[in-house]
């Protein structure tokens, strides 16, 4: 009998990023591990009333792991995603945000 969980393994995709020139690029989905561990660090600060809320600083950083965890091609190290210039920026939040997309199914 095969295992029904197999319908989850990890999906990849090929982008065209607009800010890149629509160069292509090849991401795949993150793990249900590192799923949990962004959501934690995204929303580990709490409002008076105790619910969370996003903690801001964390943003940027997730992105950027995220990245370095889940393009495949080109393949980038997080230094190497923190060196390049502030005008990286649209490419860096077009693929986390492609990355969410193909993560969550949408």
């Amino acid at each position: 009998m095969s295992n029904p969980f197999n319908k989850f393994s990890l999906k990849t995709k090929k982008i065209k990023v607009p800010a890149l020139d629509n160069a292509e690029v090849e991401i795949q989905e993150f793990t249900v591990a590192k799923s949990a561990e962004y959501y934690k660090r995204l929303f580990s600060l709490q409002n008076v009333d105790g619910d969370m809320k996003l903690n801001p600083e964390e943003l940027f950083k997730v992105k950027i792991e995220k990245i370095a965890e889940c393009m495949i091609s080109p393949k980038m190290t997080v230094e190497e995603l923190d060196k390049l210039g502030a005008s990286a920026n649209e490419a860096i939040g077009f693929i986390s945000d492609e990355i969410d997309k193909l993560s969550t199914g949408n």
